[in-house]
């Protein structure tokens, strides 16, 4: 299937069609001859059904086909391949599109809003606006280090109040164990690994994690990346012993804390990658 690309000299090479902009080409050099999908998919040889799919940017036309709606339409290829929208209208009903296919957006759970004749242009810049103002929120960090600090000075209060003791750490950390055989003594690397495994995660070495970060939690793709250190310094096994993200294996599973030895450090606010 053949996919274009526009050069300034008008001519085009191999490339990618955009859709969205092709069917809003299409669908406005039809209009503007006052044809139907019925009448110009009988000039074509096409159905009406697979214009339409055209049209609305969820299908990829053959270069032949592009030929005979050009011909159709009496316009040339060029213009119909053009990659600017050809008004206003269609570059906000493209956006609105791409806006509902965000992840972030589609989140929300609204049902899909078609733009039809009859929704005013207003209206989806309004979404738009909305869609762009959501985007900026999710961006944000979650925490200021002011409040960053706060929350750091409150958790070493309850630390000492508790005595630095959490009963609840040792059972999730002893129902994790337990689910990988382990039945008492030193914990190998080995065995913590298989921690992380049974939870679904993969561990991974870096070098460019910040000073102050002991490791960082990716929950979307269920990886901890630690930092790589030479041989015999920090190993799997010795950050086990302090504040890690293999820690917060069960939370992350929908448990709570993994915990060794059932005691925290005030760094267990922690650093996690943003989904």
């Amino acid at each position: 299937m053949a996919v274009f690309a526009e050069q300034d000299s008008g001519s085009f090479t191999e490339g990618r069609l955009d859709l969205g902009v092709f069917g809003q080409r299409l669908r406005h050099a039809r209009r503007a001859r006052g044809l139907t999908l019925a009448e110009l998919s009988e000039r074509v040889g096409r159905a009406p059904s697979v214009l339409s799919l055209i049209e609305n940017g969820r299908r990829e036309p053959k270069l032949s086909l592009i030929e005979a709606l050009a011909a159709a339409l009496s316009v040339t290829t060029e213009e119909l391949l053009r990659r600017q929208p050809p008004s206003r209208r269609a570059r906000l009903e493209i956006a609105l599109e791409e806006a509902q296919r965000d992840p972030v957006y589609a989140d929300l759970g609204l049902p899909h809003l078609r733009a039809g004749a009859r929704v005013p242009s207003d209206v989806i810049e309004h979404v738009l606006a909305l869609h762009a103002e959501l985007r900026k929120q999710r961006a944000k960090p979650t925490a200021t280090p002011e409040e960053a600090r706060e929350a750091n000075a409150d958790l070493r209060a309850m630390m000492r109040e508790r005595g630095n003791y959490f009963a609840g750490f040792e059972q999730e950390a002893a129902t994790a164990l337990a689910s990988v055989g382990y039945v008492g003594g030193a914990l190998s690397q080995g065995m913590l690994l298989s921690v992380v495994s049974h939870h679904g995660f993969t561990v991974r070495y870096v070098r460019d994690l910040p000073r102050s970060v002991r490791s960082v939690t990716d929950l979307r793709n269920r990886r901890i990346y630690l930092k790589q250190e030479s041989m015999g310094m920090h190993t799997l096994r010795a950050r086990a012993q302090r504040p890690a993200g293999l820690r917060r294996l069960p939370a992350a599973a929908g448990g709570g804390e993994l915990l060794r030895g059932g005691r925290a450090g005030p760094r267990e606010a922690g650093h996690r990658v943003p989904p």
